[in-house]
């Protein structure tokens, strides 16, 4: 299993940390995970191609998380040459059907024709899919936004999404090889509705994770020794993501 991340940063601009974006990848199954705005393009620059996508998943519905799904949609229905025959599948959170539905009444012109969307949302449970078990949390960032596990035969990986409170996934991410986590801002920002690095080290300590990989990383963040935050509070590996990063299980 591979993760390898297209976007590190948040919806503000700055050099090497991009809108949130992911793709996960094992055997015959590729996902990408929280298509922010220029996903697509990262996507093909580090050597993936659009057209294999299966599924993609999203944590909650703020645009900085979703913005891409359009160009997808489009890219994937005007390819000269070329037609998409299998379905795509948008997994994720409560409120997802009704927020495709809309964007597909605005831009009358992207619906697919050769393909269909088949579109799952979850509640705080697990579903099957082709080469992972995966698991889901509630985070409390928004009411619908969730925490996502995914446990295959090479190990397990939770990706926060937005996180409001360390608390709400503990669980989730009890010994779990990677927790690929949210730190929006360093210590001392007070901002409720993300994680700072002293909760994501708690969380990482309560939960016995074996390593930690940050992103969702405003400029302060970026800017701040966030790593250094995180390791007062747990003893394992952190490191900070950038663009481009891939991390193997």
């Amino acid at each position: 299993m591979k993760i390898t991340v297209l976007g590190a940063g948040t919806c503000i601009p700055s050099k090497g940390y991009s809108a949130p974006g992911y793709v996960l990848s094992d055997q015959s199954s590729t996902m990408l995970v929280d298509p922010g705005p220029g996903s697509i393009a990262r996507l093909s620059a580090l050597g993936y191609d659009y057209r294999m996508l299966t599924h993609v998943y999203f944590s909650h519905l703020h645009p900085d998380h979703t913005l891409d799904l359009l160009t997808l949609i489009q890219a994937l229905g005007a390819t000269p040459g070329w037609q998409r025959g299998d379905e795509l599948v948008l997994l994720g959170c409560p409120g997802l059907t009704d927020f495709v539905e809309a964007l597909l009444r605005t831009y009358r012109d992207i619906t697919p024709e050769t393909f269909d969307l088949k579109i799952e949302e979850f509640g705080a449970d697990s579903v099957n899919l082709p080469e992972w078990c995966a698991t889901t949390a509630r985070t409390r960032h928004t009411p619908e936004s969730l925490a996502l596990r995914i446990d295959s035969d090479h190990g397990s990986l939770v990706y926060s999404g937005d996180v409001a409170d360390e608390g709400a996934i503990v669980a989730l991410c009890k010994d779990a090889d990677i927790l690929l986590c949210e730190c929006s801002f360093p210590d001392g920002h007070g901002v409720a509705d993300h994680l700072a690095p002293s909760q994501v080290g708690r969380l990482a300590s309560s939960s016995a994770v074996q390593r930690v990989v940050l992103t969702h990383l405003y400029p302060p963040a970026i800017e701040a020794d966030v790593v250094s935050q995180v390791q007062a509070h747990f003893s394992g590996s952190v490191v900070k993501a950038y663009d481009g990063m891939t991390i193997e299980i």
